[in-house]
């Protein structure tokens, strides 16, 4: 439009405004991203070295290292596996959701903790909002599927974080044996699309068959052992312990305190359950480290899910290939950590 008007004058007038436009709304999210880290250390659910302030400026300079190298990992990812325009609707639906729960909070807050200090008071309390955070809710939902799924993932993956850093140890257990089922429904069903519903290639010939006939099934096994570590993570394994114990050797019952009893055990049997935990956590481990390969091969596009189809809808190979590593990712994150908590308590 410019360009008609005054020419070429118009056109790089126009260009270097929306260069400098550009550039103020990566301050403004970058600062806010920084301030956000900030407060989360202040709060203990992130280092507290993060709340570093750099002399003279009262700049944080930790959490600006931090946040803007994920700003830059995130743009690495987006630049390789899919495209600018769909990252950034993930931004926005992470966006969208956190204005909501920042309005929604700030209503809470407002009954709850009437104490706080308050320079600024929304208008129209608290009808405004609860209009903007519904606005901002409706608008998350009207982005791209594609986007809102892996948002959804990213989002829950954040609530699960903050609720491992408020929990009591037996919480965070029983929260990483949920999360870890749920990676396992999801990588499952992935594992069933691949099989029936999906094209897979590869540079290398003949290296698909191995990956469908020998790693996906070993997969299925990491699967179905990670099904069984939920369980044990419900039901410790010294509890079934103690069951059986009480079944089946009485005499072992050493004191009855009402309902209460005190069950005494050799030390065979408590290096038996020593070592067994032992070995559930390092097979977790080396699970993780398997999954995390299959992403290697992803990543590096030595497999490659050409496309998925589900009747008439046809999923792309960069979103198949995407949706497919962040599920890996989630289940190969939950196994790791469950073992390294395993081992953790094993060992106290």
């Amino acid at each position: 439009m410019l360009y008609d008007i005054l020419g070429p004058f118009g056109f790089y007038l126009m260009g270097i405004a929306a260069l400098i436009s550009t550039l103020i709304a990566m301050n403004a999210a970058l600062s806010s991203a920084v301030n956000v880290l900030q407060a989360l250390a202040r709060d203990n659910y992130a280092p507290k070295k993060l709340t570093k302030l750099k002399e003279n400026t009262d700049l944080p300079i930790n959490s600006l290292i931090v946040t803007t190298i994920i700003a830059l990992i995130f743009t690495y990812l987006a630049i390789i596996y899919a495209n600018v325009g769909f990252t950034a609707e993930i931004t926005s639906f992470i966006y969208f959701i956190g204005l909501a729960f920042v309005n929604l909070a700030a209503v809470s807050l407002r009954y709850k903790r009437k104490e706080l200090a308050r320079p600024f008071k929304a208008p129209f309390f608290p009808y405004l909002p609860i209009i903007v955070a519904s606005t901002c809710l409706i608008l998350a939902f009207t982005l791209e599927p594609y986007a809102f799924i892996l948002g959804s993932i990213i989002f829950v993956i954040a609530i699960t974080y903050y609720i491992l850093t408020i929990a009591d140890r037996y919480s965070i257990v029983i929260t990483m044996a949920g999360i870890k089922f749920f990676a396992i429904l999801i990588v499952g069903t992935f594992i069933w699309i691949l099989n029936n519903l999906s094209i897979i290639s590869s540079p290398n010939p003949g290296f698909e068959i191995t990956f469908t006939k020998v790693l996906l099934r070993i997969l299925i096994v990491i699967c179905i052992f990670a099904i069984c570590t939920v369980v044990l993570d419900v039901f410790p394994l010294k509890e079934f312990v103690y069951f059986f114990i009480k079944r089946i050797d009485k005499e072992r019952v050493a004191i009855d305190i009402g309902i209460g009893q005190i069950i005494q055990l050799d030390n065979k049997r408590i290096k038996a359950i020593y070592g067994t935990n032992l070995v559930i956590a390092f097979i977790q481990i080396i699970s993780a480290g398997f999954i995390f390969y299959l992403v290697y091969l992803f990543g590096m596009k030595l497999i490659i899910i050409e496309k998925i189809t589900f009747g008439s809808i046809v999923i792309s190979q960069t979103h198949s290939n995407y949706f497919f590593m962040a599920s890996l990712l989630s289940l190969g994150f939950c196994i790791f950590i469950s073992g390294i908590l395993l081992l953790y308590l094993n060992q106290e």
